[in-house]
């Protein structure tokens, strides 16, 4: 199974009709804008949705103004959930009465509208809110129901700063919760034996994977690890997805996330493999 986002992301640039075009295919009513300028590139600018197309439908009926930027008319006031909050997305969600909320990792340094500038680092949906119903939320679960759990080393091989803010991000709002995890890079001194990986596909020719895959995942049954694979859907071509799924029966425990990825689905994996 791919963890494909709830929400697609695209540079502030993108044309209103590229973007419509976008949501159409991927069946989804949003969609997120971040920065297209080398000063903002990666931070969220706005959010553009089914609500923005209706109230500017008039218009958009002008070919010219439909082929502007969709800075020119998305909403620019977003809700968005700081990433150590993350336990409290399914409240924001159902008071609010937000369909997808974007979580993202502040900074002090402000933007010219005085807002603290936001890098997202994934989006949480209504969905998830239904998740975590059936299957229970790991930040209000006791990890043992006694004692601590003791840290779980996670491997992560990526050359994306964002990726990198994301598990970094992530894994300090889950010790909070009570699992701990350690994580290291190929430059760092390599952990000998990892209970999770993280390899990230972007960069990677297609037939590079298979092996790449092999050699994090593990050959034989004793020695697979649990591996986590991501990758940017916007750098492939559409034999990816393809690819990917052929992959998944000749590899273990392996789960694969589109990004922005889907921050519960991987808190999920994470969470799974700390108590293997």
């Amino acid at each position: 199974m791919i963890h494909l986002s709830p929400c697609l992301k695209v540079p502030a640039d993108t044309s209103i009709s590229t973007c419509i075009q976008k949501m159409n295919e991927s069946k989804v009513g949003s969609i997120l804008v971040v920065g297209d300028r080398a000063e903002e590139r990666g931070l969220l600018q706005g959010i553009f949705t089914e609500r923005d197309v209706l109230r500017n439908f008039e218009l958009l009926r002008s070919e010219e103004l439909i082929e502007k930027p969709v800075r020119s008319i998305m909403t620019k006031n977003v809700q968005t959930l700081e990433i150590s909050e993350l336990q409290n997305a399914a409240t924001l969600l159902l008071q609010d009465g937000f369909r997808h909320l974007p979580v993202v990792a502040g900074s002090t340094t402000p933007t010219p509208s005085s807002d603290p500038q936001r890098t997202l680092l994934g989006v949480i949906s209504i969905r998830d809110v239904l998740r975590w119903q059936v299957e229970g939320s790991p930040f209000n679960l006791n990890p043992l129901n006694e004692g601590e759990l003791p840290p779980t080393d996670l491997f992560i091989q990526t050359d994306d700063a964002e990726l990198r803010a994301v598990f970094h991000s992530l894994l300090k709002t889950l010790e909070k919760a009570g699992w701990p995890f350690r994580i290291h890079h190929p430059e760092s001194n390599r952990v000998s034996a990892p209970k999770l990986r993280v390899l990230d596909l972007d960069g990677l020719p297609a037939q590079d994977w298979k092996p790449k895959i092999i050699e994090h995942a593990g050959n034989t049954q004793n020695e697979r690890v649990p591996l986590i694979l991501v990758f940017d859907p916007a750098q492939h071509d559409h034999t990816t997805v393809t690819t990917l799924k052929k992959l998944e029966g000749h590899v273990g425990a392996l789960s694969i996330f589109a990004k922005p990825v889907d921050l519960i689905g991987l808190v999920a994996v994470m969470t799974k493999a700390a108590l293997a």
